[in-house]
């Protein structure tokens, strides 16, 4: 953590080593990084200021939150269990299944905000032709006042008409099937997958593929695959109940898009996943499906998607301008032309990003 000494806020200083990025072979995930974040302004995107090279480090002058990480929060007020252990609660007893969501579960209200603000961030990043790839609760911060920044574009990349990708990259457990698979894929198709992984994490505590404690995936689930016909199109993945079900690994399980459905999750919430967890990409839901879905719209913060042509920062804030001005003893004109120059590093507009970030924080948490 930092301070700008100019406007006196918090910064998060990311130092990277030359010499170790080297050697970890991870210059280009950095060199990502710092390309697509530099380009972003959005509320839930983690903000780059500024980089400083110096012929030993590179120090990433970033947004700082006090949050931590979404991960973390879940297995705070959520009920993360592993595999075995989810399966095990249901098994011993109806009511302390019951128990451990009244005391457990994240609410509805709190799980939807969250993912609100997720997915009006991812939008943003594929309306700029950026797909994250590594989407999950681990890379997802918060600020103080719980809400979401996405964060670590390391292995993000930029998206060309007509291109597809076939990196496999990302967590496992949160990994789309083609990209388990090293197929082709375009990339938004897979941030969707993700986004439905976090959704389900949200609301159930726990992961809908997962073996991160045992060598072996053992799910006591029963498959019911579900008519095209029926309210969950969706026949390529299956609605489960509790049964014996066995995958060898995690990479069959997700292949198979096979999953528990808890009986608490009512029926627009589970048409939701269903298509967002849909094996075959062609047959996912798109990112503006997912906006337009029911379930999404209740309580939807008007900001989040804001018209197009107000999306991007192109007003500017006469009172931050001012503070620049005082707090560096320079004409606004100087300010402005910072502003509307080539360097977005440039001190000036360092301290007015500074400043009008805090000022909308403080706002929105009135």
């Amino acid at each position: 953590v930092g301070i700008h000494e100019a406007t006196g806020y918090k910064v998060a200083v990311k130092i990277l080593n030359r010499q170790k990025i080297k050697s970890l072979d991870v210059v280009g995930k950095i060199r990502r990084e710092i390309q697509n974040l530099s380009l972003f302004r959005h509320p839930h995107i983690i903000r780059l200021y500024q980089v400083i090279s110096t012929p030993t480090d590179i120090f990433m002058i970033m947004e700082y939150v006090s949050g931590g990480e979404l991960f973390d929060y879940i297995v705070k007020h959520g009920r993360l269990l592993v595999a075995n252990q989810f399966c095990m609660y249901y098994v011993v007893s109806v009511f302390l299944s019951s128990l451990l969501r009244s005391r457990f579960q994240l609410k509805t209200p709190e799980a939807r905000r969250f993912f609100q603000q997720i997915i009006s961030g991812v939008d943003y990043c594929h309306r700029h032709m950026v797909v994250h790839r590594d989407l999950k609760p681990e890379n997802l911060l918060l600020d103080e006042h719980n809400n979401v920044k996405i964060a670590d574009f390391g292995l993000s990349n930029i998206m060309t008409d007509g291109d597809f990708l076939r990196t496999s990259c990302g967590s496992p457990n949160y990994a789309a099937p083609e990209v388990i698979s090293g197929k082709l894929y375009a990339g938004p198709e897979v941030d969707v997958w993700s986004c439905g992984v976090i959704l389900y994490a949200l609301l159930c505590g726990t992961l809908p593929f997962d073996d991160e404690h045992v060598p072996t995936l053992f799910r006591k689930i029963k498959c019911i695959r579900v008519d095209e016909d029926s309210d969950f199109p969706n026949s390529s993945v299956a609605a489960c109940s509790w049964e014996l079900f066995f995958f060898s690994d995690i990479h069959e399980f997700v292949l198979a898009g096979v999953f528990p459905i808890p009986d608490y999750l009512d029926k627009p919430l589970v048409n939701l996943l269903l298509h967002m967890l849909m094996v075959d990409p062609m047959k996912r839901a798109t990112i503006k499906e997912v906006i337009a879905h029911e379930w999404f719209q209740k309580d939807l913060p008007a900001y989040l998607f804001p018209p197009v042509n107000e999306s991007e920062a192109s007003i500017v804030d006469i009172e931050a301008v001012r503070e620049v001005t005082e707090r560096y003893n320079v004409p606004e004109e100087e300010v402005t032309a910072a502003l509307l120059g080539d360097d977005p590093h440039h001190h000036l507009s360092i301290a007015y990003n500074l400043i009008v970030d805090n000022k909308r924080i403080a706002d929105e948490s009135r």
